[in-house]
């Protein structure tokens, strides 16, 4: 994010909740200026967790930023954490 947003911080928070896993990544960037380019960016994500039966939501923060949140659910048993 922070390459395409011009932020200053980036914040990743990842939660177990149940039988999903969350992962959301904010910053307090202003998306001002020319974007980047290579890779997929939103459509990249939303088709890879797509596959695991996941779900998206991306937008521009209240008060400025950007957040992106994904869902990843699993079967029991299936995580493994070291």
């Amino acid at each position: 994010m922070l390459k395409h947003a011009r932020a200053h911080r980036a914040e990743v928070v990842i939660t177990c909740r149940g039988r999903a896993i969350d992962i959301e990544v904010t910053d307090d960037g202003t998306a001002a200026g020319r974007p980047a380019t290579g890779g997929f960016g939103l459509l990249g994500i939303r088709e890879r967790v797509s596959v695991y039966g996941g779900t998206v939501q991306a937008g521009h923060r209240d008060g400025g930023g950007y957040r992106v949140h994904a869902r990843l659910p699993f079967e029991a048993g299936e995580l493994v954490v070291p």
